[in-house]
């Protein structure tokens, strides 16, 4: 028989053959099995982390420096080539190493040392482990390193059944809310102002009625954003109010511009308001006493009167005047604009028609312009 080593050359052996009683050959039994694997299941590296691997310069005795539990913990090994080969074991101090925790040898406590998982010899924070799912029982605590400033990434949909409680700031580029079956969904997001006062979005995206979106250029008395409705974005979200104000009188509520409002009045403006358009007044219109009354002798809300002399045409009114914002009386009939008398300059002129006769009563009543 020719047996081959398995590192060796071949060599011949020979191989004696058991006979019996009767000279004839007895059988050679064989147990044809596979051989048994020693496996180890850890290792005790007794100075972990000093020198190159070899004990001559390993001994604590030779080191200038001592370790830091940073330093120890870096020196768990994780080699990546036609397999994984991890390492644990027990240090110096007697501490095991399994995975990401560490077993103290006199209390049994187990910590994790501000690691979630090994690392790579040399390099912190690489994650090796991945899970296809994973559930916990009780809590999930994310430290973010030490100086908890490490992001927790989530690259897929995350749902929360329950209440969030954030104590910093929340940072998303776009809110999406939905009601409890999912049927109703609104957005909200910003967007800066196109220039022509809507937002400069990409109108490809699909929209809601009801999405909102903020306006990143707003500035104090713009409108805070914009609303969605078929097809077009309104504003909304009037700002810098604070001249606007409004309060309930009897279940009705009265607003007031630069004055507080009152219970007589729906609204109340304080300083000069201007209408481009016309104005429909439906209930009874007054300005009893805000007329601008002339130059003159003045006579409370009636106006001002003059007295004529027979030669006298002229008789002085407030400037802006045209001959149909006035009312002038002779003797307390009503004369004609453009017939019986013009408005020239700051005054009521009578040249087109006659002069007062002495003793005649002008009573000129300027309405508002």
């Amino acid at each position: 028989m020719f047996v081959t080593a398995r590192l060796g050359d071949e060599e011949e052996r020979k191989i004696a053959l058991k006979l019996n009683a009767d000279n004839s050959v007895a059988p050679i039994l064989c147990e044809l099995r596979r051989y048994s694997i020693l496996r180890a299941s850890g290792h005790t590296f007794e100075y972990l982390g000093f020198g190159p691997g070899n004990y001559s310069t390993a001994f604590p005795s030779t080191q200038v420096e001592v370790l830091t539990p940073q330093q120890v913990r870096l020196s768990q090994s994780l080699k990546e080539a036609a397999g994984v080969a991890y390492y644990s074991g027990v240090n110096s101090d007697g501490e095991l190493f399994v995975g990401n925790q560490v077993i103290n040898p006199v209390t049994g406590q187990i910590t994790n040392e501000d690691i979630a998982q090994l690392n790579v010899v040399g390099e912190e924070n690489t994650t090796i482990q991945t899970f296809s799912e994973v559930v916990l029982t009780d809590k999930l605590t994310v430290i973010g390193g030490a100086s908890n400033q490490l992001e927790s990434v989530f690259s897929g949909p995350v749902t929360f059944q329950k209440r969030i409680t954030n104590t910093e700031n929340v940072q998303v580029a776009k809110l999406t809310y939905a009601n409890d079956d999912g049927t109703v969904l609104r957005q909200t997001f910003l967007a800066e102002d196109d220039g022509s006062g809507q937002p400069d979005i990409d109108n490809t995206q699909a929209f809601n009625d009801g999405d909102l979106i903020y306006n990143i250029d707003w500035q104090a008395g713009d409108s805070l954003g914009w609303i969605y409705e078929a097809g077009t974005w309104y504003k909304f979200g009037m700002t810098d109010t604070g001249p606007i104000t409004a309060r309930r009188f009897s279940g009705v509520t009265n607003y007031g511009i630069g004055m507080a409002p009152d219970a007589s009045n729906r609204l109340k403006i304080s300083g000069n308001t201007y209408i481009d358009g016309n104005l429909d007044v439906t209930g009874i219109y007054g300005a009893a006493d805000k007329y601008r009354l002339a130059t003159g002798i003045a006579n409370g809300n009636n106006g001002v009167t003059y007295n004529g002399n027979g030669s006298t045409t002229s008789f002085a009114i407030s400037a802006g005047h045209t001959a149909y914002s006035v009312l002038v009386f002779l003797n307390g009939v009503a004369q004609i604009p453009g017939v019986d008398y013009n408005v020239n300059g700051n005054a009521v002129d009578f040249s087109i028609s006659t002069a007062p006769s002495t003793n005649d009563v002008i009573q000129i009543r300027e309405l508002v312009i």
